[in-house]
């Protein structure tokens, strides 16, 4: 046969680390240095669970927003599909450091910090803007500039 061959299933492989698989350049890292950096000043912002000693440890919210704001840039809205994208994504779960919140847990996290979420994005597009990577002008569409009226 002139086919390629998968490797043996059985097989024991030698793996990288989990960093070498994400490329050095990926913009998951720029979301991951981003959000250290902006939440060693704004922790206030964000409903803080996971302050007692008693029950399940829960995520932090800067875990959460790295999630929230990768799922936003692949247009990725349901909280299902997002938690799926934790189990099956590289990129996720290097992000994530291995770590699969539920998607009651995502959904609610979006739901009950809305206004922290609302000024990180606000920061990011800022910082994106200052560096060059976008002008942040919205470009009207030509179509638009020949209905009578607009």
């Amino acid at each position: 046969m002139h086919f390629i061959q998968p490797l043996c299933r059985d097989q024991f492989i030698l793996m990288n680390k989990l960093d070498d698989l994400v490329n050095e350049r990926h913009y998951v890292r720029l979301i991951d240095t981003f959000v250290d950096y902006f939440m060693n000043d704004h922790k206030d912002l964000f409903l803080i669970k996971g302050m007692h000693y008693t029950g399940r440890k829960a995520y932090s919210p800067s875990c959460l927003l790295k999630l929230y704001i990768y799922s936003y840039l692949n247009s990725i809205s349901s909280s299902r599909k997002i938690e799926n994208e934790c189990k099956r994504n590289i990129e996720v779960i290097w992000l994530m450091g291995h770590l699969i919140p539920d998607h009651k847990t995502i959904s609610d996290f979006r739901r009950n910090n809305k206004e922290g979420i609302n000024k990180v994005f606000l920061n990011l597009v800022e910082l994106l803007k200052n560096s060059g990577f976008i002008k942040g002008k919205v470009q009207i569409p030509v179509i638009l500039t020949t209905i009578p009226g607009c």
